[in-house]
């Protein structure tokens, strides 16, 4: 049980406490609340507006680069056409701005060797709208505690700066070049040129509109006049020029330069976008997994892999239908083997349509997957070089609606493959025999009654 003594102890304690949250709470201001003892005070060096710097001149690691103000944004003195990544030059900008130390080391250092201050690893001149010039040096980094050692021009103390302040100082040219290098945008692409080893691929984009929905297809001009399969292009070209970086930025005091092989490229590509801005790139000789390239009258090494497509092989981007004839413009097909021939028929109007094999009607959905598909379906597996014509082992024939025909026809190649002829005895493509001989066996099984309906 609890006696009155102890009572009396226990409301004299919550009394005290009380008074000293009181005394805390309204005695002392917020810029009078002690310090403690684990709190920093940081030493302000030098202050200014970012906008009041106009130039800021760097030496880091050896490397001697300027950076002015040029109306809105900040360009590389001696190289203006070198793009820079502007938010990181802005970011430079504001380091400068404002320079705070950890702490002061020596106030009057006579041996500045000591912090690596005797030869500096970053030596910051800004000119600045309001004053003079104002110079830093940056020294050695604190292998135990990561900070650098500081040192304003004008002054014989050596500072302590923290470590992220000095890593972003310790930044040479090349991490502020803008690292993709095409100015025309690779997502709307029109035109796409390239030479390569004495072959030529020119391919062009056609918007047009059906439905007033866009529709974009492209079309080969060189080597060949053919309509493209727009996959391929976007898997080969457009989705590698997409993540073009550079690696590494070759200034022309560099010896790579002059043997970097992009004055006598082994391709060169020409890109236009929907805007009307082309751009040339030269590629050159090649280093490890990476390329030398030129463009913009800069050279700069980037992966392989991003022009990988310049080894032309046209026959990867056009279709490779034999004929893909629309079922709506055709009324009949005839397909003739060995003196065999079958009749493919489309009778009547369209959304109406009557389909009859060798004049038996039947199923739409049997018509169209076994017979229609089957023959419209035939893909080329490749050019034909050198073909010779012969007696046609298989005839596929065409009766347009608006009259006009067109046949194909399938000629000895190889032991594996036909050549295949339009009705003016041109041959661009051949085909595998097996193709045919599937194709050929679909309609048979349909005209004996072997497919189920």
């Amino acid at each position: 049980m609890i006696n009155k003594k102890s009572i009396i102890i226990l409301a004299c304690v919550l009394v005290v406490l009380i008074g000293a949250f009181f005394a805390v709470t309204y005695l002392w201001t917020e810029d009078e609340v002690p310090k403690t003892n684990n709190e920093v005070q940081s030493i302000e060096l030098f202050t200014t507006s970012k906008d009041n710097i106009l130039e800021m001149a760097l030496k880091v690691n050896g490397e001697n680069f300027t950076f002015t103000r040029s109306e809105d944004k900040w360009i590389l003195k001696g190289k203006e056409d070198v793009k820079l990544k502007q938010s990181s030059v802005d970011y430079l900008c504001i380091d400068l701005a404002g320079i705070y130390a950890q702490q002061c080391v020596e106030e009057k250092a006579k041996d500045l060797s000591r912090y690596g201050l005797a030869e500096p690893t970053g030596v910051y001149t800004l000119t600045l709208a309001d004053a003079d010039p104002k110079t830093f040096y940056l020294g050695d980094k604190n292998p135990v505690t990561g900070s650098y050692y500081f040192k304003m021009a004008d002054t014989d103390a050596v500072y302590t700066i923290y470590s992220n302040k000095g890593d972003s100082l310790s930044k040479g040219s090349a991490e502020y070049k803008d690292s993709y290098i095409l100015d025309v945008d690779s997502e709307n692409l029109s035109r796409i040129y390239m030479q390569s080893g004495g072959s030529i691929l020119e391919i062009k984009k056609t918007v047009t509109k059906e439905d007033d929905q866009e529709k974009i297809t492209w079309n080969m001009l060189q080597p060949m006049k053919r309509e493209c399969d727009e996959q391929p292009i976007y898997d080969n070209i457009i989705s590698k020029l997409s993540y073009i970086t550079v690696e590494e930025f070759i200034d022309e005091a560099d010896d790579r330069y002059s043997k970097s092989g992009v004055n006598s490229p082994v391709a060169t590509i020409t890109l236009t976008d929907n805007d009307g801005i082309s751009q040339t790139v030269y590629v050159g000789k090649s280093e490890g997994a990476s390329r030398y390239i030129k463009t913009n009258n800069r050279v700069y090494l980037i992966s392989a892999d991003s022009v990988s497509f310049t080894d032309i092989d046209p026959f990867i981007y056009i279709t490779k239908f034999i004929s893909l004839e629309n079922i709506d413009t055709v009324s009949k097909i005839e397909i003739t083997r060995a003196g065999t021939t079958h009749i493919a028929a489309i009778e009547g109007e369209k959304d109406k349509y009557t389909y009859k094999l060798n004049g038996k009607e039947v199923m739409e959905d049997t018509f169209k997957k076994q017979v229609y598909q089957k023959v419209i379906g035939l893909l080329a597996d490749d050019f034909a070089k050198n073909p010779r014509y012969s007696a046609p082992e298989y005839t596929v024939t065409y009766y347009m609606r608006d009259g006009s025909v067109k046949q194909n026809n399938y000629c000895a190649y190889d032991d594996r493959s036909y050549a295949a002829y339009d009705k003016n005895g041109k041959c661009e493509f051949i085909i595998r025999k097996k193709k045919l001989d599937e194709m050929f066996a679909s309609i048979e099984n349909v005209a004996s009654g072997k497919v189920a309906e």
